[in-house]
């Protein structure tokens, strides 16, 4: 429980000490003395942010400290939120909380003297208090405060978090394939085109500069095949065609068989008879020459029909892909980069759509099982709230909880699809939509909206807060002038729904309902100082005495009737108890 609050230069308070104790805690005052100032600093101490413009005027900052009372099971809470942000926290009875507020914006949070980040201020006054203010009636008319009370009644806050966390995940994934599709963007036939081309020049087996190569080896056999044309030529010349026709040899043997054929005795003649002979054996041995020179010409005419198909298939290459083959293996290698990367990119789309499955699954399970717990606790909350608004002369009042599928084409939703093929919209924080109905009698249900007026939204408000506040383990509930609205008839009723929720807890009130009041265990009022130039804030514990006096001023009166009505109140209020 709170069992200290300590404010100091806040607002237009200087120093003031507000002591609590077990059970209901009542703080009253005249209108603007500065109760909302108490609630702000329990919003600081709440971890809320709050403007600098706070701080006292002429002081540099405001301190605001919180001493709690802890049992062994908070202490244990504590401890563990605290663990987790790296401060050693030594179980104690007591928790000190304070707040720095400084007029450059500097906000010092520290828990019995450690300094801890905001955040973690908040994490712990979570478990501490829950602050109800003033103009909470508004928030009921909004759908989406009516989803997290109809949650919050269910106690479906770890659920809440658990499809929060698997929603932004889906999320993240939709988007991180959005954005790989956009870094490799390619259609299906460009794919193939890409592997086909790759395949083609792989398969052709290119080495550097073999064009050069295969042209030099493509020359030498062409020379070849010129010389043993050549040859047979020189041979054919000599010895004539296969049948030996028209040859040089056999004209010359011939004129040489002819001259001896007419054995001459004429020494000219001879001699010419000499040197056919002699043209004859070299021309024979010169044929014969020839013919050897051709056959020692090695080469292959399918070599060379070879070197012509690869070099037709080297500039077919060339025409595509580049002007050299060293440009071409450097296509291929950014064509085998790319490959891999869609590659790797399949293999990401696969691996992250069986996430996106699993995930699908999991929160289209959490979505269902969340939905029943909120059709059956809207049943019964729609009943609790019933018997709350009777109490609150809202007899007549009925309260309809609708919970309907979420509808489509809503910014940031997501679609699924079930086994069925069913499609469920499904947000962060389920698949429903929760809208409070009312009516008045037999007249049909209308959205809150539509019919309410302030008072009654208050009225509604008080009633869904007074049956939250009865299932939570809060230590300490604050309700900042939540009767607003209600009128002093219903401020007796009101003071017993607050004393039974401060059976189990602390409840702290700010009222201006004597009704309410008058039930308080302890009750503080806060006293205006005047000096000459400012005034000052004071707070004083009522005893009995001035109890009376506090309730009487409450009611309007301050003379002996007065007296009598105020202790008549608290008498009555004490019997309820």
């Amino acid at each position: 429980m709170l069992k200290l609050l300590r404010i100091k230069n806040l607002a237009n308070i200087s120093s003031i000490d507000l002591e609590f104790g077990i059970g209901f805690n009542v703080l009253t005052g005249q209108t603007g003395i500065g109760k909302s100032v108490i609630v702000h600093a329990l919003e600081l101490i709440a971890g809320s942010r709050v403007d600098s413009n706070l701080v006292k005027s002429g002081q540099d900052s405001a301190v605001i400290q919180a001493i709690f009372e802890l049992d062994e099971s908070l202490s244990i809470t504590i401890i563990n939120i605290l663990s987790s942000i790296g401060v050693d926290y030594i179980s104690t009875d007591n928790l000190i909380i304070s707040r720095e507020l400084n007029r450059d914006d500097r906000n010092i949070c520290r828990i019995n003297g450690d300094i801890i980040p905001l955040r973690s201020l908040k994490q712990i006054s979570e478990v501490l208090l829950d602050i109800h203010g003033q103009s909470d009636h508004l928030s009921i008319l909004k759908t989406s405060n009516q989803l997290d009370l109809l949650d919050e009644y269910a106690g479906l806050v770890k659920e809440r978090n658990g499809i929060e966390k698997i929603y932004l995940d889906l999320n993240q994934c939709y988007k991180d394939l959005e954005d790989f599709f956009n870094e490799v963007d390619i259609s299906e036939e460009s794919l193939l085109e890409l592997r086909e081309q790759y395949n083609e020049i792989v398969n052709s087996c290119l080495l550097d500069n073999e064009d050069s190569i295969l042209m030099d080896e493509q020359k030498e056999i062409k020379n070849l095949e010129s010389l043993k044309i050549l040859s047979d030529e020189g041979y054919k010349i000599i010895y004539g065609d296969d049948t030996g026709n028209n040859s040089y040899l056999n004209q010359i043997t011939n004129l040489s068989s002819e001259i001896n054929a007419l054995h001459l005795e004429d020494s000219d003649l001879n001699d010419l008879q000499n040197r056919l002979l002699y043209i004859t054996s070299e021309l024979e041995d010169l044929g014969m020459a020839f013919r050897r020179y051709r056959d020692n010409l090695q080469y292959s005419d399918n070599r060379l029909s070879e070197i012509e198909d690869r070099l037709s298939l080297i500039f077919k290459l060339k025409r595509r892909f580049g002007n050299e083959i060293s440009e071409i293996i450097q296509f291929a290698e950014s064509l085998k980069s790319k490959l891999n990367m869609i590659e790797e990119k399949n293999n990401f789309i696969t691996s992250k759509k069986d996430v996106i499955l699993n995930l699908e699954k999991e929160i289209l399970i959490m979505a269902s099982t969340i939905s029943n717990r909120r059709i059956n606790a809207a049943k019964e909350l729609s009943k609790a709230l019933h018997s709350e608004l009777s109490d609150l002369s809202m007899k007549t009042t009925n309260i309809k909880i609708s919970i309907d599928d979420l509808p489509y084409q809503i910014n940031n939703n997501i679609e699924v699809d079930d086994e069925n093929h069913d499609r469920s919209v499904i947000s962060r924080t389920g698949k429903d939509k929760v809208e409070f109905l009312m009516s008045e009698g037999n007249n049909p249900f209308l959205s809150l909206n539509n019919i309410v007026s302030g008072g009654e939204a208050s009225r509604v408000m008080l009633g869904l807060r007074i049956i939250l506040s009865e299932i939570d383990k809060i230590p300490l509930i604050v309700f900042d002038e939540i009767d607003s609205g209600v009128g002093g008839r219903l401020g007796f009723t009101l003071g017993t729904k607050f004393i039974k929720l401060s059976k189990n807890r602390q409840v702290f009130c700010i009222t201006h309902l004597p009704q309410v009041a008058s039930f308080a265990d302890h009750h503080i009022r806060l006293n205006r100082i005047d000096d000459q130039e400012s005034f000052d804030i004071q707070a004083e514990v009522l005893n009995d005495s001035s109890k009376v006096e506090e309730i009487s001023s409450m009611l309007g009166s301050t003379g002996t009737q007065g007296r009598k009505s105020a202790i008549e109140m608290l008498e009555l209020a004490q019997k309820n108890k």
